[in-house]
């Protein structure tokens, strides 16, 4: 799937606003995108590794970036974790043979319109923090749901596809950190911040579905849905940490 959408990325993709490869594109067009660059410094580019090192270092937009990206990836674990499949294997007499390889597309149709839907409500505003809230209340609502060992199965599909709306913090996520980073100048240092950012995901799950939602306690993960109501509200107290940093630029 990957070569049709590269060979229509070569062919369509803009480029850069300084030398647009884009016949699409008007002269007033291109105007406004180089119009709406954020400023830039001499040294953005520079990627020796000493004056890289200490401009990452030395601001606080690496580490507070880096705990949301964890943070806002733990969010999405009901989701990344394949739990919902889990659940229907350990109930498979209760469901038709088919519904491990369908059922669980619905979460996956409900995460693709949240994702979408809140890039577009956040362009439409440019305000972030409504998505947040909603992101939030949302994965609360799911976790204290599936914490009720009794609910019915109409229930736990309900809470499982619910789930799916937790991708609402990817748009949230690197748009926020790429606004924050681009203010600086620093195009180098705003690479390694978003090449991080999804390094410490990849790391977190490594042992977040292991110690916190193994197969071995399915088809109901307490230890997981406690951590996911913790995790919710460190959520929104990492995102008043972005505001600062936001502010502070």
């Amino acid at each position: 799937m990957g070569i049709p959408f590269g060979i229509f990325g070569l062919m369509f993709f803009p480029n850069l606003p300084e030398a647009p490869n884009a016949p699409y594109l008007s002269k007033e067009e291109i105007q406004l995108a180089l119009d709406r660059l954020p400023p830039k410094q001499n040294w953005g580019h520079d990627i020796s590794l000493k004056s890289l090192a200490k401009r990452l270092f030395a601001s606080p937009d690496l580490y507070i970036l880096t705990a949301y990206s964890i943070i806002a990836c733990a969010l999405e674990a009901i989701v990344l974790q394949g739990l919902f499949l889990l659940y229907i294997k350990a109930n498979a007499s209760q469901f038709p043979a088919y519904a491990a390889t369908t059922y669980p597309l619905g979460i996956q149709a409900v995460s693709i319109v949240s994702n979408i839907g809140a890039g577009y409500v956040i362009d439409m505003t440019n305000h972030r923090i409504p998505m947040v809230i909603l992101a939030g209340t949302l994965q609360l609502l799911v976790a204290i749901l599936l914490l009720i060992p009794s609910l019915p199965t109409a229930g736990v599909f309900f809470a499982f596809y619910l789930a799916g709306t937790s991708y609402i913090v990817n748009p949230i996520m690197y748009g926020w950190a790429s606004v924050i980073c681009l203010r600086s100048g620093d195009d180098a240092a705003r690479s390694v911040v978003l090449y991080v950012m999804s390094l410490v995901q990849s790391i977190l799950y490594t042992f977040w579905g292991i110690t916190l939602y193994p197969a071995t306690d399915a088809p109901y993960w307490k230890k997981g849905y406690i951590a996911m109501i913790v995790v919710v509200f460190a959520f929104f107290g990492a995102t008043g940490a972005m505001q600062w940093v936001s502010y502070r630029v």
